[in-house]
């Protein structure tokens, strides 16, 4: 190892390594929004019982629930290497300025759609019938400030800002003790391990936790990629998760449950592998090029998700006809194709407006190479 990874800094991510970044958040956040296509996967649909059940239980029960563990592997990786000796005030005021503030307007806007669907359609919206009706509850439903918001997945951003000041107040112990920490982490998937309302996804902090641990034991990104690492790793945990599932966890004093974990680490490995080896791949660059509208597409996807399936329901048909694999499959794209759009304008805008909508706009040195 060496004295800078021994010492818990890293050099800067080079081209090739935020190429690959971009790449992960344009996969994740896509299997991101095949959770959430209306009307969602707990509902029966074309893609959730029959014989395309397989669909839905890849694109969004695989890859869409290591989505928000992988994300936050990366941001807790890119914090430790960029941010995590700033001072802890400038950590939470940038993050809330940055990230909080578009999410701020995103959750407005779906909560202004729901109750203008209601008003002016006469359709109920599970979303706002999930709001109590308290004034708290309705400062909930579009801050999360101590309880779930309306749009449940933006609820993502606000615990990842929690957990990114509560990796910070750990960096000494990081730095001192990192197997400590790391036991810490992975205790994190005990039943009892719950922050609400301070945090109420621990999976966050779990992986934002990992993410850090290993940039701090000087492993990069690129190492992990490695097929004879990623795919191993893979494998290796997947299969565990299986044998782990067999195991009468539930009997243990503790009921600690690996298999998510597991599980989630697994597949995470294999999405390393997928977008280390196209790096150099013309796909690659494109993807890193929409990578730069990754979280406007995410803020945007599920109030667009909503109005679109509004109109493709009225004029295609309903979510167990076969035009339903259609518009679940290619609902990310879309949004995609639009976030792009928008960012365009935005880049036009003044900035505070683009400020409001998408945080700042983020230049990659992934694209540097290949304007």
């Amino acid at each position: 190892m060496t004295t800078a990874a021994k010492s818990g800094c890293l050099s800067p991510i080079n081209g090739r390594e935020s190429r690959q970044i971009e790449c992960v958040r344009v996969l994740c956040i896509s299997a991101m929004m095949w959770v959430h296509v209306t009307p969602g996967l707990s509902s029966p649909s074309f893609v959730s019982v029959g014989d395309f059940k397989f669909v839905g239980d890849f694109l969004g029960q695989t890859l869409g629930r290591i989505s928000v563990a992988l994300l936050s592997f990366i941001s807790g990786y890119l914090f430790w290497l960029k941010a995590h000796d700033q001072p802890i005030l400038r950590v939470l005021t940038k993050r809330v300025g940055t990230l909080y503030l578009p999410v701020l307007v995103w959750s407005a806007v779906f909560i202004a759609l729901a109750s203008g669907r209601e008003f002016l359609l006469g359709l109920p919206s599970s979303a706002l019938g999930r709001v109590g009706e308290t004034p708290m509850a309705l400062i909930n439903a579009w801050t999360g400030l101590t309880g779930p918001m309306a749009n449940l997945s933006l609820l993502f951003v606000r615990d990842m800002i929690v957990s990114t000041v509560l990796v910070r107040l750990l960096v000494p112990a990081i730095k001192r003790a990192p197997v400590l920490v790391a036991i810490a982490a992975v205790a994190l998937s005990l039943p009892q391990a719950t922050f609400a309302p301070l945090l109420f996804r621990v999976g966050i902090l779990q992986f934002m936790l990992l993410g850090a641990l290993t940039a701090r034991w000087g492993v990069r990104l690129s190492t992990l990629s490695k097929p004879v690492i990623s795919i191993s790793a893979g494998f290796g945990l997947i299969l565990g998760s299986v044998v782990a599932g067999w195991l009468p966890h539930d009997q243990l004093a503790l009921q600690f449950d690996p298999v998510p974990l597991m599980r989630r680490a697994g597949i995470g490995f294999f999405a390393l592998a997928l977008t280390g080896a196209i790096l150099d791949a013309p796909l690659a660059h494109w993807l890193a090029r929409l990578g730069r509208d990754s979280f406007l597409a995410y803020l945007m996807h599920v109030p667009l998700i909503g109005v679109i399936w509004a109109i493709w329901h009225r004029l295609v048909g309903n979510e167990f006809a076969p035009s339903y694999l259609i518009f679940f499959i290619f609902s990310p794209v879309l949004v995609f194709s639009l976030a792009q759009r928008l960012g365009r304008f935005l880049d036009r805008a003044p900035p505070g407006l683009s400020r409001m909508l998408r945080g700042p706009a983020r230049v990659s040195p992934a694209l540097s190479d290949r304007r």
